[in-house]
């Protein structure tokens, strides 16, 4: 499948919302109650309009031989469904394609009873494709994303190149016209990466003669979220990793939601840096490491806090705190452990607490209490990494007045010193980051979001005196 017919066959009707593929046979495997059900039939996918896609199959047959129509509820609100439920679909297009789909969860039938053929729908939220043909030769891995919706770039000083685009013509489909256009290019783990705006979507290109990693389409996204802050997820992946070639399909957000936008240094306000795309090899570089998990835990506390741009200063404000002690607690376990000593004295006090005859239930508390003071807090490491110059000692200040009104329900300082609030949360955003850029070894210039105008500093923070600045 060439660029011309990508676009002209899935990625238009995707971004208009009219995808769908006429199909001479959809076969539907699983298990229904441990017994195996197969409903088979010519029918069609198209997208939903609430997202994903469904499957329509006109199947032979009485609808009386379909589980799940007696009338009676099958699964209670609140119960878990064994995954004996789940089915696979294999359907073949008009072109003999096969397009495949899984983790499809209780297709629905539905028609007359004791008709001749009835209606089977499943829905699904990723279509994939095998046997794609490669645009040019390829020797080795390419993976590329379709994003949508334009993306910011910065556009480097040194880091564009011109890269050439076959265009499909609505009057003229058998002769695409070839386009010119500039990329960010750079290179990251062994790979040649492009990343480039065009006609409605935003595009990241990986090529390598090496093997691809695991999940490698995934940790593209993810360091592209964590560098840019704004990406949707991606809508179309094509993936071809020695013989194996495979087209992925998400059907786009009709709504999408209301990104942050609060990347690690914010080319909106600041001129672009030589090394801005450091973000986002070392990002990936460092999630890659996990082979196991499709997408990466540290992914995850970035993707919350991006995420939560549309919510309430409330919502926005503990999203912020929690992920912060998330990943200190995830990714900092060994710093400001308590030494022997001072877990031998706080085992010595529990004994003595023990020994009063008092009442249980506040010995209990009591016990409680003093245990948690065996083990690092937030607040311990946070103080711990701003004395080994990790962190910005301001910063770690913000995040614990936030941390306490976010533990206490006391919004009270909100509404009385909205800007100060404001700058805290800025703070906390940018003691999110330096967090980060420890673990993934960055060095540089990052966007101060506690300070009016949002100014660009230097990552490690630098220290005065006592203090330490930003």
């Amino acid at each position: 499948m060439l660029d011309s017919d990508l676009d002209a066959q899935v990625l238009r009707p995707l971004r208009e919302g009219t995808f769908k593929l006429d199909c001479s046979n959809i076969l539907l495997n699983g298990q229904y109650h441990g017994k195996p059900v197969t409903f088979s039939g010519p029918g069609y996918v198209d997208q939903s309009p609430d997202g994903g896609f469904t499957a329509t199959i006109f199947v032979k047959g009485s609808l009386r031989e379909a589980p799940g129509n007696d009338g009676r509820r099958r699964y209670l609100p609140g119960t878990l469904v064994s995954s004996e439920g789940v089915f696979k679909l294999e359907a073949t297009d008009l072109r003999g394609q096969k397009w495949l789909a899984e983790n499809i969860w209780r297709p629905t039938p539905n028609g007359c009873v004791l008709g001749d053929g009835y209606v089977v729908r499943a829905c699904c939220h990723e279509l994939m494709l095998q046997g794609l043909v490669p645009t040019g030769d390829i020797a080795g891995c390419q993976v590329e994303l379709f994003i949508g919706g334009a993306v910011e770039l910065p556009l480097t000083p040194s880091g564009g190149k011109e890269i050439a685009l076959q265009e499909w013509v609505e009057d003229d489909a058998h002769s695409p016209h070839v386009v010119n256009l500039r990329a960010e290019a750079f290179q990251a783990c062994e790979f040649g990466f492009e990343i480039f705006n065009h006609a409605g979507w935003f595009r990241a290109r990986a090529k390598s003669s090496a093997v691809a990693p695991p999940h490698l389409a995934s940790r593209i996204w993810e360091a592209l979220h964590f560098t840019l802050g704004a990406p949707e997820p991606w809508s179309v992946a094509t993936i071809f990793n020695g013989e194996k070639s495979q087209l992925f399909l998400h059907s786009p957000r009709q709504h999408p939601c209301d990104s942050g936008q609060w990347p690690p240094y914010l080319i909106k306000f600041s001129p672009p840096i030589e090394n801005f795309w450091q973000f986002f090899r070392l990002y990936l570089e460092y999630t890659l490491r996990e082979k196991e998990r499709p997408f990466h835990p540290l992914s995850g506390q970035v993707l919350a806090v991006s995420q939560s741009g549309g919510a309430s200063l409330e919502a926005q404000t503990l999203t912020l705190v929690v992920a912060v002690e998330a990943i200190l607690i995830r990714f900092y376990p060994e710093v400001a452990i308590p030494s022997p000593a001072h877990t031998s004295s706080v085992n010595d006090l529990i004994e003595h607490i023990n020994s009063w005859c008092g009442d249980d239930n506040i010995r209990q508390r009591a016990i409680g209490a003093v245990s948690a003071r065996s083990n690092a807090r937030a607040g311990d490491r946070l103080k711990s990494l701003a004395q080994r110059g990790v962190v910005s000692g301001r910063n770690t200040a913000a995040w614990k007045k936030l941390r306490n009104q976010a533990a206490h329900g006391d919004w009270s300082t909100l509404h009385e010193d909205l800007q100060g609030h404001l700058d805290r949360m800025g703070s906390v955003r940018t003691l999110f980051y330096q967090l980060i850029f420890h673990l993934i070894g960055y060095s540089g210039h990052q966007t101060d979001y506690g300070t009016h105008g949002y100014r660009p500093v230097q990552y490690p923070p630098k220290e005065i005196g006592n203090e330490r600045t930003t």
